[in-house]
């Protein structure tokens, strides 16, 4: 491992504690590439973090210039986390006064309930999750304070097939109309890489409320938290350090945390895997406290090592799994996954990952989406319907042109 990421994983963490601090200490007295420092800093969004630890504690010298790069940085991210941190208490009071019961998680919750401050955990939208039913009325009053919903959602301005496209999908992206604020209303947390279903009932109900300002916020609880933040950590396969700092944070601050509970909410959701290759990275990366049983439950699947071996290989090549190489985020999806029925599961929903190979023709069309409202699951049977579709006019067209030619030959025939 290079000495710059080394340093940054040292770095991206609330607490140092005096092995670290020293570790710290003996690579800014080795010999640091500043700039490929500061872009895994940027690029795994942790920034707060290494400022935080690297300006205010005198572990080694430091460029003055560095310092200032990254005070820029912090400072940015500080008035960012504030501007949106009051748009989200402005939400919350909005959809309370209109009996829209809603859930911040992620975002400037998770980084006051997790790092003790906004300004320490950088985030780009605000996260809210809402029950199904409330999500079109959700929707309607952000609209009604200027509001967009972003390109991809809006495919039509019938009320109807507005309301069709709000079943079909799992999250409904919206901007703010000077572009600063972006929301995210979330019905199920897991989306397309993931199937599996958190209820915003069972989330409501087993949570608690804690006053974040001077507002009261109702809070997923933290057993739930954890396995969210594994799921989604898994579905970005691990991309940024930022999801593992979530995690390891989490796990610091519950130092009661009920495991029977997250190994049982994990066992119900078939994704014991997911959450130990999730802590187990954090532990191992991160320090992040664990138990030797816990560890040694984690290490009973074999495919968890294997996981964490592929994560730290991808971590320390700064080599990832993007948009262009589908097939390897496919294949690790697919590892992360311990059951037949939940393989099989993803597999159906990764089928549009294909699409790029598929002739444009028989690509499903939205208002096809919307005569035929079909649940998440069995997305991919739309490009089947649509091939089924057009197989059939073009059949109807071709039995119509032959038909029509024996007539015309017919009919000359029996003129003469």
């Amino acid at each position: 491992m290079r000495a710059e990421l080394e340093l940054v994983l040292c770095c991206a963490r609330t607490e140092v504690n005096l092995i670290t601090a020293k570790r710290i200490s003996t690579l800014l007295h080795a010999e640091i590439d500043y700039e490929l420092f500061l872009g895994l800093a940027l690029s795994h969004r942790v920034v707060p973090l290494v400022y935080k630890n690297l300006y205010h504690a005198k572990f080694g010298p430091v460029p003055q210039q560095v310092l200032e790069d990254l005070k820029r940085f912090y400072l940015a991210n500080v008035y960012r986390s504030l501007t949106m941190s009051k748009e989200l208490m402005s939400i919350l009071k909005l959809f309370a006064a209109n009996g829209i019961p809603a859930i911040p998680y992620k975002g400037p919750v998770l980084a006051i309930s997790l790092y003790g401050h906004a300004a320490l955990r950088e985030f780009d939208d605000l996260d809210i999750l809402v029950a199904k039913e409330d999500v079109t009325n959700a929707v309607d009053l952000l609209i009604s304070q200027g509001y967009r919903l972003q390109k991809h959602f809006v495919c039509s301005t019938n009320r109807l097939h507005f309301e069709a496209d709000l079943q079909c999908h799992w999250e409904y992206k919206l901007r703010s109309k000077n572009d600063q604020v972006a929301v995210e209303l979330h019905c199920l947390e897991g989306g397309r890489a993931y199937s599996y279903p958190f209820e915003f009932g069972s989330f409501w109900e087993s949570g608690y409320s804690e006053r974040i300002g001077n507002e009261k916020v109702r809070m997923i609880k933290p057993e739930s938290m954890l396995l969210v933040l594994c799921i989604h950590g898994a579905k970005h396969c691990w991309a940024r350090l930022q999801w593992l700092c979530d995690v390891a944070e989490l796990l610091r601050a519950s130092k009661d945390l009920d495991w029977e509970m997250v190994i049982e909410q994990a066992s119900t959701a078939k994704c014991e895997r997911i959450l130990f290759h999730g802590v187990l990275l954090a532990h191992d990366l991160l320090d992040a406290p664990l138990s030797r049983e816990l560890i040694a439950l984690g290490k009973r699947d074999p495919k968890v090592d294997l996981l964490t071996a592929q994560k730290k290989r991808w971590l320390t090549s700064n080599s990832y799994p993007y948009a262009s190489k589908k097939l390897q985020i496919f294949l690790y999806h697919f590892r992360t996954l311990k059951c037949n029925k939940g393989k099989i599961q993803y597999f159906l929903n990764q089928f549009s990952y294909f699409l790029p190979y598929v002739p444009r023709a028989i690509r499903y069309t939205e208002m096809e989406e919307y005569r035929l409202s079909l649940p998440r699951s069995l997305f991919f049977l739309y490009y089947l319907i649509r091939l089924l579709k057009l197989s059939t006019k073009y059949s109807m067209i071709l039995l119509k042109f032959y038909w029509d030619v024996a007539s015309e030959k017919k009919r000359r025939k029996s003129l003469g």
